[in-house]
C-alpha cells in the first residue's frame, strides 16, 4: 500500500496512461477481431438447458432433424435399401404455402380474393375512439372504410400487396367490406343504413348455428348438415372480423366493440419499409382507431427501439454524471470516471469472448450498464468523501499520507461492495437459464473490472485534479479574486446564486445528515424496529401467499410495454377473436406422451449457446430385435392403455406401438392374392418372432405403410428408425394420447410430467437389458421453463446469499455484523420482490435476472454503513451510530439518489426490460436505503456489537519484521496541500472549518474503547499546547514519527511515513512528558520503544 500511495503521489499520470493503454488495445481488439453483439432473435437464450427435460428436448429436436428420406438424413423411417421404390410407388405429399404476389378471384364472387383471412396476413384490431362505441353502424362503418383506403394509398403498399387477377391489390378482409359484398356495392364508401343494418340482421340470424359449432369452416367448401347454405359468408364475419362477444349468447352482447382488419399484405420482414411509411394519424381516422397489430414486425422493431432506446439509458447515466458533478465540484473527476465505466465494459466483453470464449451475447447482458454506472457513482462518492475527510485532519502529515489513510478505508468498502456484488452475480450461473447464466458472467466480470478501475483510476484522477487543476476552472473564481470587467468576473457574477443554493443546500444535508438523522433514527428505534419487521412479515404473505409472486403464465417473450400495439395484440386480443383462439384453443390438443428407445437423452451441445445443441448419441445397449424385447414391449403397451393418464386416440393407428401392429399385419396369408409368397411374413410365424424375421419383416410393413393414405399423417412420429446407411434399427418411438390438455398453467402440467414420469420410470425396470434405456416426453419445454424459475431462482438467490455472506464475514472479521447485514439484505429483497408483485410483475427469465442484482445492490449502503460503525472511535452504540450515520450517510444517500434517478429516465422507455430495469431501481434504490439508514441502525442500537465483541483479526507479523521509513523530500503540511476544489459536500472544506468527529473517519477497527477516546483527547489537546509553546518560545522542534503520530487525533496508525530527522537546537524532554507521550502512543495502539534519553528535533 505504501509503494503504491508513493506512486500514486508522485506520479499519478504514469498510473493514467498505463490503465489507458490497456483499455484502448481491448477496445480496438474489440472493434476488430471480435463481432460485436447482435439481437436478431431477441428471444434466444430464454430457455432451459442442462436440465432432465430440456436434454430430452433436445435430443428429441436432435432426432427429428436425424429423421428424414433426403441423402444427408441419418436415420430414416424405411429401411434405405426400400426407399427407391417408396419413392416410386407413391406421390409425395406437397406442401402448400401463400403465394405473396397473387392470387385468382373467387368464384362466388369477384369482390375477395380467393381464399379465407388468417393469420398470414396483416392484421389491425380497430375500436371506436372513445373505446364503448358500437361500431356496426354506418358512422363506424365508413370510418373504417377510410381508414382502409388510407392505408392502401400510402406508397409502397401495391408493392407489397397480394394480387388478383386483374393485377391490383386484394381487396382487405375489413367490415365495411364484407358489408358491400353483402349488399352488392361496388366500394364501402357507398354503402347506407338499410346496407348496415340487413347484414346485421343476417349475422343475428346465422350467429346461433355459428355457436353452436353447426356452421364451421368446412361449410365454406361444401354444405353443411343443420346450417343454413346463406350463412357462409356470415361465418367469415363472425369467425375473422368480429370478437367474440358480438352475438354471443353466453356474454349477452348484442354490440360490437373491436373488430379485426386484415389487409392483403403477408406478414414477416417484407412488411418493415411499408410500416415505417405509415404516419401515425393514419391509424387514426376520428371514429374509430388500431389499437393494436400484427405484422409480424416484433423482432425486426425491438432492434431498432433497442438502438433508440437507449437515449434513456443515455439519460440516466448523464443524470448520474451531473449529480456526481454537483457532489465532487469537478468536471475532471466526473469525465474520467465516465471513462472508466465505458472502460470497464469494454474489458468485460473482451474478456467474456476472448477469455472465457462465449460466443453468444443476449441483450441482458445490456442490464450491466445501468449496474456499473450505478456501483462506479456509488464508489466515486464514497471515496471523495473519505479523501476530503483525511485532507481535513488538523496534522495529516505528507500527501501520501492522505492517499494512503484514503486507500486503506475507502478501499475497504469498495473491495467488499464490489465482491458481494460479483458473487451475487456469479452465483447467479448455478441457473439452467442460458441467458441468465451468460449475464452472470459478463455482470460478474464487469463488476471485478470496475473495482480495479476504482482503485487505480479513480485515485490517480483525484491526486491530477488536486495537485494541478483544482485551481484551473474559472468558473470556480469569486468575483472578489477575478480581475474587474475579465470573463472569469462576470461568470462568477451569474454563477453566484447557484453557488449560494449550493452551499445552502450542502449545509442544510449536513444538519441532516449529521444531527437531525441520527437523533430520528435513535429515538425512534424501537418504533423502526416494528415497522421493518412487520413489512417483513406482509411481504412474506404477498411473495408466497396472496397475491404471491406468480409463474408466467403465456408462452411467448414480451419485448415492448403492454401499450406497444404489437404487445397489446399478443396481450390482449389474441384472445378476443375466434380465428385466434382456434389456433391457441387447447381443448382439442391432447398432450401426447411419445417414448423413445435407442437414443440416449443427452444435451451435448454447449449450455451457453442456444445455437448449439450438439448431435445425436445413439444407445448401444439398445436392442427391439430380440424376442424378449417384443413380448415386453407389447405388454408395455397394453398396461400403458390401462394407465388413468391414457387417452384413446382418434383414427388408425398404424404407429402407435408399432410392434403390435406388426403382429397383427404378420397374421396375413401366407400365400397372397396375386399368388406370391409371403412366408416367413405371415401367420405361420408365431410371436414373439426370431431377430432375423423380426427386422426382415419389420421393413416390409413399414414398406407397406407407404400405400396407406393416412400414413402421412403419422410419417416423422411414431414408429422405428433405421441407419440410413447399414439399414439397422436404431431407434423406436411410441406416442399415444393423454387424457391432460396443454394449458400454461404450472400444476395441471406438473402433475401430468410426474405421474407419466414415475409410471414409466417403474416399468422400465422391469424390461430386458436392451430397452432398459428408454426415455419420456411430451410438449413440456414451457413447463420445465417454469419449473426451472420457481426452483432455479430460488437455488441462485440461496447460493448468492450464502456467498455474499461468506465474504461479509471475511471482509468484516464480525459475526454479528454480518449476520445484522444479512438480515436487512433480506428484509430488503423481500419488501422489494413483494412491491414489484404487486406492481404486477410475474417471475419470468427479466423479473429474475432482477432479483439477482437485487441481491447485489442491497448490500452495498448497509455494507458501507456496517464498516463505518466498526471503524467508530466510541464503544457505546449510540455514538457508533451516529458516527456511521454523520460520516457515510451522505455519500449513501447520494449513491442511492442517483441510481434513482436513472431509473425514473428508464421509465418511458418502449423496451420493457429498460421499463422494468428503471421501475425495479426505483423501487430497489428507495428499500434498500431505508432498510440500511432505519433498519439496520436501529438493530445496532439496540443489540449491535460494541469494543471487539466477536471481532476477529487476521494474524500480524509485523513483530517481527524491522521498520523502514520512506523519507518523503517534499513534507506537506496542512497549508501546503492545495484547496481542492471538491464541493463541499463531499469535503468538510478547508482544513480550519474541520470538526473534531471528522478526524476519527480513519481510526483502525482496534481503537474501540469509550475511555481511550477521552483519554487521547486529553493527551493530544496538551501536547498541541506544548508545541505551540515551543515555537512560541523560538524553538525549532521538528516532531518525531511519535509525535506526529500523537498529534494526527485517530488516523490510520499502518500509514505513517514521516522519519525522524536530525536534532538542531537540542533541548531535552523531560521525563514527565516522555511517560505522556507513550502513554499517548499505547492509546494510538502504534507504540514504538526507543531509548529514554533520546532527544528530538
Amino acid at each position: 500500500m505504501n509503494c503504491y500511495a508513493r506512486l500514486l503521489a508522485h506520479y499519478p499520470y504514469v498510473v493514467i496512461l498505463v490503465v489507458a493503454l490497456v483499455s484502448v488495445t481491448c477496445l480496438v481488439i474489440a472493434c476488430t477481431v471480435q463481432k460485436l453483439p447482435e439481437f436478431k432473435d431477441p428471444s434466444a437464450g430464454f430457455e432451459t438447458r442442462g436440465t432432465k427435460i430440456s436434454s430430452r428436448l433436445i435430443a428429441w429436436q436432435n432426432l427429428r432433424d436425424a429423421s428424414g428420406s433426403t441423402n444427408t438424413a441419418v436415420l430414416t423411417a424405411i429401411p434405405p435399401n426400400m426407399m427407391k421404390s417408396a419413392h416410386t410407388s407413391g406421390r409425395s405429399a406437397k406442401n402448400v404455402s401463400l403465394r405473396l404476389r397473387r392470387s385468382r378471384s373467387t368464384g362466388k364472387s369477384d369482390f375477395f380474393c380467393d381464399g379465407l383471412p388468417g393469420i398470414q396476413y396483416s392484421r389491425l384490431i380497430v375500436q371506436g375512439t372513445f373505446g364503448s362505441e358500437d361500431l356496426f353502424s354506418l358512422k363506424s362503418v365508413l370510418s373504417i372504410c377510410r381508414l382502409d383506403n388510407q392505408l392502401r394509398a400510402i406508397a409502397g403498399f401495391a408493392n407489397t400487396c397480394v394480387l388478383s387477377d386483374n393485377e391490383t391489390c386484394c381487396r382487405s378482409w375489413t367490415l365495411a367490406n364484407y358489408i358491400a359484398a353483402f349488399s352488392g356495392k361496388s366500394s364501402c364508401m357507398h354503402l347506407t343504413e338499410a346496407d348496415v343494418t340487413s347484414l346485421r340482421h343476417h349475422l343475428q340470424t346465422c350467429a346461433i348455428y355459428f355457436h353452436n359449432e353447426t356452421l364451421a369452416a368446412a361449410c365454406y367448401q361444401s354444405e353443411c348438415s343443420g346450417a343454413p347454405k346463406m350463412c357462409t359468408l356470415a361465418f367469415e364475419v363472425l369467425h375473422y372480423i368480429t370478437d367474440v362477444s358480438f352475438f354471443n349468447p353466453r356474454m349477452q352482447s348484442n354490440g360490437l366493440t373491436y373488430s379485426a382488419m386484415f389487409l392483403p399484405i403477408a406478414t414477416g420482414s417484407g412488411v418493415e419499409s411499408y410500416y415505417k411509411s405509415i404516419p401515425a394519424k393514419a391509424f387514426n381516422s376520428g371514429v374509430i382507431s388500431a389499437v393494436a397489430m400484427d405484422l409480424g414486425l416484433k423482432f425486426n422493431l425491438f432492434q431498432e427501439y433497442l438502438k433508440s432506446d437507449t437515449l434513456y439509458i443515455g439519460l440516466a447515466a448523464g443524470a448520474i454524471f451531473l449529480v456526481m458533478w454537483l457532489y465532487t465540484g469537478s468536471l475532471f473527476v466526473t469525465v474520467m470516471m465516465a471513462i472508466s465505466m465505458g472502460f470497464s465494459l469494454i474489458l468485460a466483453y473482451v474478456f467474456y469472448s476472448m477469455i472465457f470464449k462465449l460466443t453468444f451475447f443476449p441483450f441482458v447482458n445490456l442490464l450491466a450498464v445501468i449496474l456499473i454506472i450505478a456501483l462506479g457513482a456509488d464508489d466515486v462518492f464514497i471515496y471523495c468523501k473519505i479523501w476530503a475527510v483525511a485532507k481535513s485532519q488538523k496534522d495529516n502529515g505528507t500527501f501520501e499520507k492522505v492517499i494512503a489513510d484514503t486507500l486503506s478505508h475507502a478501499s475497504l468498502s469498495m473491495l467488499v461492495s464490489s465482491l458481494t456484488t460479483a458473487a451475487a452475480l456469479y452465483g447467479t450461473f448455478v441457473s439452467k437459464i442460458t441467458a441468465l447464466r451468460c449475464f452472470s458472467v459478463f455482470g460478474g466480470t464487469a463488476v471485478l473490472i470496475n473495482l480495479l478501475f476504482m482503485v487505480t483510476w479513480l485515485p490517480a484522477s483525484v491526486v491530477i485534479h488536486d495537485k494541478w487543476l483544482s485551481n484551473a476552472c474559472g468558473c470556480c473564481v469569486d468575483e472578489g479574486f477575478a480581475p474587474t470587467g475579465s470573463l472569469s468576473y462576470y461568470l462568477a457574477i451569474v454563477l453566484r446564486p447557484f453557488k449560494k443554493l449550493h452551499h445552502s443546500i450542502t449545509e442544510w444535508t449536513k444538519v441532516f445528515f449529521e444531527r437531525l438523522l441520527p437523533c430520528v433514527v435513535i429515538k425512534l428505534r424501537y418504533l423502526w424496529l416494528l415497522l421493518f419487521v412487520g413489512l417483513l412479515a406482509a411481504s412474506s404473505v404477498v411473495i408466497f401467499y396472496k397475491p404471491r409472486l406468480r409463474l408466467p403464465d403465456v408462452d411467448y417473450f414480451q419485448f415492448f410495454d403492454s401499450l406497444n400495439p404489437f404487445e397489446l395484440y399478443e396481450l390482449k386480443f389474441r384472445d378476443m377473436f375466434w380465428f385466434e383462439r382456434e389456433m391457441r384453443d387447447a381443448s382439442n390438443w391432447k398432450l401426447p406422451i411419445k417414448l423413445v428407445w435407442g437414443v440416449n437423452p443427452v444435451d451435448s451441445g454447449d449450455y451457453l449457446d442456444p445455437y448449439n445443441t450438439g448431435k445425436l448419441q445413439f444407445d448401444s445397449s439398445f436392442d427391439i430385435s430380440h424376442p424378449t424385447s417384443q413380448a415386453w414391449m407389447v405388454e408395455f403397451c397394453v398396461q400403458l392403455r390401462n394407465q388413468t393418464f391414457f387417452h384413446p386416440m382418434m383414427g388408425p393407428h398404424l404407429t402407435d406401438c408399432f410392434v403390435e401392429r406388426l403382429r397383427d399385419w404378420m397374421r396375413q396369408p401366407c400365400i397372397a392374392l396375386d399368388l406370391s409368397s409371403n412366408v416367413p411374413c405371415c401367420k405361420e410365424t408365431t410371436f414373439p418372432f426370431s431377430i432375423n424375421v423380426f427386422e426382415m419383416c419389420l421393413s416390409k410393413y413399414m414398406m407397406s405403410l407407404q400405400n396407406t393414405p393416412t400414413y402421412k399423417w403419422h410419417r416423422g412420429v411414431g414408429g422405428p428408425r433405421f441407419r440410413a446407411k447399414t439399414g439397422d434399427i436404431q431407434a423406436v418411438i411410441l406416442e399415444f394420447d393423454s387424457k391432460y390438455t396443454f394449458t400454461y398453467k404450472y400444476q395441471p402440467m406438473n402433475e401430468f410430467y410426474n405421474q407419466v414420469e414415475s409410471w414409466v420410470v417403474e416399468k422400465l425396470k422391469t424390461a430386458p437389458p436392451g430397452l432398459r434405456n428408454g426415455w419420456f416426453i411430451s410438449d413440456i419445454g414451457f413447463y420445465d421453463l417454469q419449473d426451472t424459475l420457481s426452483r432455479g431462482t430460488l437455488t441462485a438467490v440461496s447460493v448468492a446469499i450464502t456467498i455474499v455472506l461468506i465474504v461479509l464475514i471475511i471482509s468484516t472479521l464480525n459475526v454479528l455484523i454480518s449476520i445484522y447485514t444479512m438480515l436487512v439484505i433480506l428484509c430488503t429483497i423481500f419488501v422489494t420482490v413483494a412491491l414489484l408483485t404487486l406492481c404486477g410483475w410475474v417471475l419470468n427469465i427479466l423479473e429474475s435476472s432482477t432479483i439477482t442484482i437485487a441481491i447485489g445492490l442491497a448490500v452495498d449502503f448497509t455494507l458501507h454503513y456496517a464498516v463505518a460503525y466498526r471503524l467508530s472511535p466510541s464503544a457505546d452504540r449510540e455514538s457508533s451510530v451516529i458516527f456511521s450515520l454523520s460520516r457515510i450517510g451522505s455519500p449513501v444517500a447520494m449513491a442511492g439518489l442517483t441510481t434513482l434517478i436513472a431509473g425514473v429516465f428508464m421509465l418511458p422507455s418502449s423496451i420493457l426490460a429498460y421499463k422494468q430495469l428503471g421501475l425495479f431501481l426505483v423501487v430497489m434504490m428507495s428499500v434498500s436505503w431505508l432498510c440500511a439508514t432505519f433498519f439496520f441502525h436501529s438493530i445496532l442500537c439496540c443489540i449491535g456489537p460494541h469494543g471487539d465483541f466477536l471481532q476477529f483479526s487476521w494474524p500480524s507479523f509485523t513483530c517481527c519484521l524491522t521498520p523502514s521509513y520512506h523519507v518523503d523530500k517534499t513534507v506537506y503540511s496542512t497549508s501546503a496541500f492545495s484547496d481542492s476544489n471538491f464541493s463541499t459536500s463531499s469535503m468538510t472544506g478547508n482544513p480550519s472549518h474541520s470538526t473534531i468527529s471528522e478526524t476519527h473517519e480513519l481510526e483502525p477497527l482496534r481503537q474501540r474503547t469509550q475511555d481511550h477516546y477521552h483519554h487521547h483527547h486529553l493527551h493530544h489537546n496538551h501536547h498541541h499546547c506544548r508545541y505551540k509553546q515551543r515555537h512560541s518560545t523560538g524553538t525549532v522542534v521538528a516532531p518525531t514519527r511519535e509525535q506526529s503520530t500523537s498529534s494526527s487525533a485517530h488516523t490510520s496508525s499502518t500509514l505513517l511515513y514521516a522519519e525522524e530527522e536530525p536534532a538542531r537546537d537540542v533541548s531535552p524532554v523531560p521525563r514527565e512528558e516522555e511517560e505522556e507521550q507513550e502513554e499517548e502512543e499505547e492509546v494510538t495502539g502504534e507504540i514504538w520503544r526507543r531509548p529514554r534519553n533520546n532527544v528530538n528535533a
